[in-house]
């Protein structure tokens, strides 16, 4: 699959639903579950509760509701 182009490489399987997060990874029976990874490790040092953790999808860790990621995708967009 790989062109050389890692960027293109990267938008095609976004674009396919591929990208190797939870989700997919349990869709193709490599991973048991489909919660947030990110979001997990971040309840665990606030003490929270791991429980109903939202699923990891390639959309949620690009966005301000993944516990994790908040920062970072804030801090991006408003510098755009």
């Amino acid at each position: 699959m790989s062109s050389g182009d890692i960027e293109g490489d990267r938008q095609l399987m976004a674009i396919a639903g591929i990208i190797p997060v939870a989700k997919w990874l349990a869709k193709i029976k490599q991973r048991s579950g489909v919660g947030c990874r990110l979001c997990k490790k971040a309840r665990e040092q606030r003490g929270a509760s791991t429980e109903n953790l939202p699923e990891e999808t390639y959309g949620h860790i690009n966005s301000a509701f993944c516990d994790r990621m908040v920062k970072t995708v804030t801090a991006t967009h408003h510098f755009i």
